[in-house]
Protein backbone atom coordinates (compact mmCIF):
# COMPACT_ATOMS: atom_id res chain seq x y z
CA UNK A 1 0.00 0.00 0.00
CA UNK A 2 1.19 3.50 -0.98
CA UNK A 3 1.73 6.04 1.94
CA UNK A 4 0.61 9.48 1.06
CA UNK A 5 4.38 11.07 1.53
CA UNK A 6 5.37 8.11 -1.27
CA UNK A 7 3.28 9.37 -3.49
CA UNK A 8 4.39 12.90 -3.14
CA UNK A 9 8.26 11.83 -3.46
CA UNK A 10 7.62 9.75 -6.16
CA UNK A 11 5.76 13.11 -7.81
CA UNK A 12 8.68 15.12 -6.78
CA UNK A 13 11.78 12.54 -8.63
CA UNK A 14 9.50 12.05 -11.75
CA UNK A 15 9.64 15.96 -12.02
CA UNK A 16 12.98 16.81 -10.91
CA UNK A 17 14.37 14.13 -13.38
CA UNK A 18 12.02 15.69 -16.06
CA UNK A 19 13.54 19.29 -15.47
CA UNK A 20 17.26 17.25 -15.91
CA UNK A 21 15.91 16.01 -19.22
CA UNK A 22 14.52 19.22 -20.67
CA UNK A 23 16.74 22.22 -19.17
CA UNK A 24 19.53 22.63 -20.50
CA UNK A 25 21.35 26.37 -20.09
CA UNK A 26 23.05 27.87 -22.32
CA UNK A 27 24.26 31.62 -22.46
CA UNK A 28 25.05 34.44 -25.23
CA UNK A 29 27.39 36.93 -24.25
CA UNK A 30 27.87 40.16 -26.44
CA UNK A 31 31.78 41.13 -26.10
CA UNK A 32 33.10 44.88 -26.46
CA UNK A 33 36.44 46.83 -25.60
CA UNK A 34 36.24 50.08 -23.46
CA UNK A 35 38.50 52.48 -23.11
CA UNK A 36 39.32 54.93 -19.40
CA UNK A 37 36.74 57.48 -19.55
CA UNK A 38 34.41 55.84 -22.09
CA UNK A 39 30.55 56.53 -21.11
CA UNK A 40 29.18 53.18 -19.01
CA UNK A 41 25.85 54.07 -20.73
CA UNK A 42 27.52 53.08 -24.77
CA UNK A 43 29.48 50.92 -23.03
CA UNK A 44 26.88 48.81 -22.12
CA UNK A 45 24.26 49.39 -24.82
CA UNK A 46 27.00 48.27 -27.05
CA UNK A 47 27.38 44.77 -25.06
CA UNK A 48 23.98 44.57 -25.30
CA UNK A 49 24.24 44.80 -28.99
CA UNK A 50 26.55 42.05 -29.38
CA UNK A 51 24.58 40.06 -26.97
CA UNK A 52 21.74 40.13 -29.08
CA UNK A 53 23.59 39.39 -32.34
CA UNK A 54 24.49 36.28 -30.51
CA UNK A 55 21.49 35.52 -29.89
CA UNK A 56 20.07 36.37 -33.57
CA UNK A 57 23.25 33.72 -34.47
CA UNK A 58 21.56 30.68 -33.03
CA UNK A 59 21.83 31.56 -29.06
CA UNK A 60 24.40 30.02 -26.89
CA UNK A 61 27.72 31.69 -28.30
CA UNK A 62 29.46 35.31 -27.88
CA UNK A 63 29.88 37.99 -30.81
CA UNK A 64 31.92 41.24 -30.28
CA UNK A 65 30.47 44.80 -30.76
CA UNK A 66 31.46 45.58 -34.10
CA UNK A 67 29.33 48.63 -34.71
CA UNK A 68 31.51 52.26 -35.62
CA UNK A 69 30.58 55.26 -33.66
Amino acid sequence: MATPGGVESSKRGALAALGRALLTPSASIGVTVASLGDDPAVVLSHAAEAMYQAKQRGRARYEFYAGVD
